[in-house]
């Protein structure tokens, strides 16, 4: 027992001197020690890289995306010799908004003083909602009459994933650098989905439907592109 006390002791030992000769020995380098990385096309995304190992780095991320579109529409018909005319008025709202959390280990396998080609692996966590709502009316004057319609869609997503990224960093300054990034994400999904459906027809009376849905399955997703700057302090 005392003997695997020393040699675990000593373990310890060598492998802390190990890592302060190599802390030591970036400095003397000037290599900085503190790295973020700000991806801005296809997604917003600030990472970290928050420890890193002579063949290795491990990086954790904060992945946020967000669209919003509203579109409102007048129109209206008229008719000669009578001047009938008749209205409608339509209206439309489309929302997303995703966040995400991710922890990768990122393998440089071909670095120059140019820059870097490197590959990356590990999990992602998200959270996505989507909301759908179009409105419709119709104004008819002869006779005079109104009929409605209605129909929205509420969306949540949570998945738990895996992420393979591959990418190539060109370096600009001894601080600033500058990458394309092209990764596979895939997992599984649970979602919950709520839709309401109304219409009104002239005479007044409206009919409504609403339903609830559970579910969960597999996905995958693949981006190609995606642009950034790391900055290092």
């Amino acid at each position: 027992m005392k003997y695997i006390i020393r040699l675990f002791s000593l373990f310890l030992f060598i492998n802390f001197s190990s890592s302060q000769l190599y802390s030591q020995e970036k400095t003397e380098l000037g290599t900085p020690e503190n790295t973020f990385n700000f991806y801005f096309i296809n997604g917003y995304t600030i990472s970290y890289d928050f420890y890193e190992a002579q063949s290795y780095y491990l990086r954790a991320g904060l992945d946020i995306s967000t669209t919003k579109e509203d579109i409102d529409s007048d129109g209206e018909v008229i008719q000669s010799p009578s001047s009938y005319e008749s209205s409608t008025t339509e209206s439309s709202d489309n929302s997303y908004f995703s966040i995400g959390a991710s922890v990768q280990i990122i393998l440089p396998f071909y670095e120059t003083k140019y820059g870097n080609i490197y590959f990356g692996i590990g999990p992602v966590f998200t959270y996505s909602t989507t909301n759908y709502s179009s409105s419709r009316t119709y104004n008819d004057p002869v006779p005079t009459n109104t009929s409605k319609y209605s129909n929205s869609t509420y969306e949540q997503n949570y998945d738990v994933a895996a992420i393979v990224l591959v990418g190539v960093e060109g370096t600009i300054t001894d601080n600033i650098s500058l990458f394309v990034e092209a990764n596979i994400k895939g997992g599984g999904r649970w979602q919950k989905n709520e839709s309401e459906y109304s219409n009104t027809d002239p005479s007044g009376y409206q009919y409504k439907n609403t339903s609830n849905s559970d579910g969960n399955g597999w996905f995958y997703e693949a981006q190609f592109i995606r642009l950034g700057v790391s900055i290092s302090l």
